[in-house]
């Protein structure tokens, strides 16, 4: 009879807990793209354009998002190019002003044209409701700057991120965004199904059953005379 009173805990337990499932958020190549200009253009040729003081963008996060790697469109030859990717107080003005830099690397690269240059990342999430900047820089000149512009809207959402800015010298005053993508990958959450308060439920009921037997059986076996 103990056999049989483990086994029916130990399945009633089972029952409420694995009902728990992940609710995982889709990966995604993200790239940003002003909804006012979807096709960019190139600006200059052989010319650094403000990458000496940084460009990039600012944004805040609507949701927790992991990323992988970060990307930027570019035409470079032989240039030492870096990415900065800060968590920053402000959406707006100089938002390197007490930023906390999460991530800086940089690596000396080669494009044939313009071409996606892609930096791998240890997993790093932007955490819902907080703000964050990426920034690449060099120093030499560039073959080609591609851009879009955003003179018509200083700021956009796309996806998780919210409050699109573009940023020169980490300043948002500023009219064009670079070519910039990241790689979203899954943010598992264990989040409880309704059918897991049905489990839970079901084992009290068997934890309650077994004790109200053991307790009537209790009861009994007192009452019953001793056989001589």
């Amino acid at each position: 009879m103990k056999t049989k009173r483990k086994l029916a805990l130990a399945a009633a337990i089972s029952i409420s807990f694995t009902v728990v499932g992940n609710k995982p958020t889709k990966a995604a190549v993200v790239q940003f793209i002003p909804p006012t200009d979807q096709s960019g253009q190139i600006f200059s040729t052989n010319f650094n354009d403000g990458y000496s003081e940084g460009r990039g963008f600012v944004f805040k996060a609507l949701a927790n998002t992991t990323i992988n790697s970060v990307g930027i469109l570019q035409d470079l030859t032989n240039t030492s190019l870096s990415v900065e990717i800060g968590e920053t107080k402000e959406l707006t003005g100089n938002v390197t002003i007490d930023q906390n830099i999460l991530t800086a690397l940089s690596k000396t690269v080669t494009t044939n044209g313009l071409q996606w240059i892609d930096f791998t990342l240890s997993p790093l999430t932007f955490f819902k409701d907080n703000f964050y900047h990426i920034e690449f820089s060099f120093q030499e000149n560039a073959n080609q700057n591609f851009f879009y512009t955003q003179s018509d809207n200083p700021n956009f959402t796309q996806g998780n991120f919210a409050f699109i800015n573009g940023t020169q010298g980490g300043n948002t005053d500023n009219f064009v965004i670079p070519a910039i993508r990241v790689n979203t990958i899954e943010n598992t959450v264990t989040v409880p199904e309704p059918t897991s308060i049905i489990g839970s439920a079901l084992a009290l009921v068997v934890l309650g059953t077994m004790k109200l037997k053991n307790q009537q059986r209790s009861l009994l076996t007192k009452k019953m005379p001793a056989l001589k």
